[in-house]
């Protein structure tokens, strides 16, 4: 080559490839995107260059608010003939490209929409670049230097609703370097590319169902014998007493019996007699017949049970013969 000939370095041409490509964005739900890397390719890279260290990228669709924090090995200067780009893209891969080519082809064969950020240090402010092929629109960007982290910010409804899913960054030191100054060197370039996603769903909340209220169980039925006082009768003569059950408990009993169990010298009639079902506190009233023998003792007890639905009550009679 003859002297003065100048060569474009690489961030030259993807931004040549992206003014060609971009397009207006897709609707997309609104939602914010994130993603950072710290992978950084390096080619034709001389010493003492603008190099990449990290970046990071925001994208926020609702608003069509894109953010990068661009971390690099030297703060820029204004002197500088710097450059960075930083894009948005689609693409099904993205992942950082091992060569300046590649870059340039992981930009050509993604699908829209494509969206880029030229900030040429040197330059008061930073131009974005967003459109069709036939018709690409200029968009004004903001730039903001700390130490050595450079952030570059668009705000505009030309990137709205987009599906952009991959950040990709590039820096190089030098726009345009001449053949007599570097002989034999590549003007130098370092790159990344990372992939923006919203943040997982949190979990969906687990609607605990109340405790079911503690229901104590129906009391049972309770059967209960009138109070009896004591019976005084002559020996061989019979005796009617009347028994009254009642059932004094919360819940109705099933059909239950009276027994009444004689003892010496004593003569029942009947010793067992059916009971009916007993609401709670309903009664029923039985006659037992009673009769002293010659070989009664003088006082006899006799217990009567009333049983019904597993529960009993009992009460004592009393006889006390009379001669």
């Amino acid at each position: 080559m003859t002297s003065g000939i100048r060569r474009s370095r690489v961030p030259a041409l993807l931004l040549a490839a992206l003014a060609a490509l971009l397009v207006f964005a897709a609707a997309a739900s609104a939602e914010t995107r994130t993603g950072e890397s710290s992978t950084v390719i390096r080619e034709g890279f001389p010493a003492g260059e603008f190099t990449l260290v990290k970046a990071a990228a925001s994208y926020e669709s609702s608003s069509g608010s894109a953010v990068f924090n661009i971390t690099t090995a030297t703060g820029p200067q204004p002197e500088s003939e710097g450059t960075i780009l930083a894009g948005l893209t689609t693409s099904s891969s993205c992942t950082t490209p091992r060569t300046a080519q590649a870059v340039i082809e992981q930009l050509v064969f993604s699908p829209p929409p494509l969206f880029v950020i030229q900030d040429n240090v040197s330059q008061p402010a930073p131009v974005a670049i967003v459109g069709s092929l036939s018709a690409p629109t200029m968009l004004p960007a903001t730039r903001t230097v700390n130490g050595t982290t450079t952030v570059l910010s668009v705000t505009s409804g030309n990137i709205a609703n987009a599906g952009f899913n991959c950040a990709i960054v590039a820096a190089s030191g030098n726009e345009e370097v001449e053949e007599e100054e570097l002989p034999g060197e590549e003007a130098g370039a370092t790159f990344m590319s990372f992939p923006i996603s919203a943040p997982p769903a949190p979990p969906a909340a687990v609607v605990t169902a109340p405790p079911a209220p503690v229901v104590a169980p129906p009391a049972p039925p309770v059967l209960s014998i009138g109070k009896l006082k004591p019976v005084s009768l002559k020996t061989g003569k019979w005796r009617s007493v009347r028994v009254k059950v009642t059932n004094t408990g919360a819940t109705g009993t099933g059909p239950g019996s009276l027994r009444v169990r004689t003892t010496k010298g004593v003569m029942v009639k009947p010793e067992r007699q059916q009971l009916p079902v007993l609401a709670p506190g309903a009664s029923w009233t039985i006659t037992v017949r009673v009769q002293l023998t010659a070989k009664a003792k003088p006082k006899s007890n006799l217990k009567l049970t009333a049983a019904a639905s597993g529960v009993t009550g009992t009460r004592t009679l009393v006889l006390k013969s009379k001669g």
